[in-house]
């Protein structure tokens, strides 16, 4: 038995340690994505309301995303895969210059990483242009999502026709 139990966890007991790492990655993204999930409308409270300092923007984000982090991931999650296809093709389009620089000039050459920064930063430039316009909207329909189901935003409720 004793010698089985060596096969299984090793000589020092790697399979523990194994899965003790496996544990803390697992918890590690789990705790960073609610956190980032928490603190992802942080500039939108201190670009839209008034008299805020960063630091009471920071309370206000974790104050209007309070219950709503589930909601939040989806959401992002959704906007991720939408994305997703863009950033494929320039990844793509970024490693067939690559491909084709390596083999005109060589990987070590010094007019390679010119030319192929000359030719990418355009590209980049492009996909950020394109993407950062689209997550801000996304960002500003989750905080007036969640100030609306808040607070209201000033709204009345209709009396009922009788």
């Amino acid at each position: 038995m004793a010698g089985g139990a060596a096969v299984i966890f090793g000589q020092n007991g790697t399979l523990i340690s194994v899965l003790l790492t496996i544990v803390s990655v697992i918890a590690f993204f789990i705790i960073y994505i609610r956190i980032i999930s928490r603190l992802l409308i942080v500039e939108l409270p201190l670009a839209i309301e008034n008299n805020l300092t960063a630091s009471s923007a920071i309370g206000r984000s974790w104050e209007l995303t309070k219950g709503s982090v589930g909601r939040i991931q989806w959401i992002v999650f959704v906007a991720f895969l939408i994305s997703l296809p863009l950033g494929i093709v320039v990844n793509l389009l970024s490693a067939i210059v690559q491909g084709i620089l390596t083999g005109i000039l060589g990987a070590e050459s010094s007019l390679f990483f010119l030319v192929y920064y000359i030719l990418i930063l355009p590209l980049s430039f492009a996909n950020g242009a394109a993407l950062l316009p689209f997550w801000q909207a996304i960002k500003a329909v989750i905080y007036y999502d969640l100030r609306s189901r808040k607070e209201g935003l000033g709204l009345e409720m209709r009396d009922s026709i009788s």
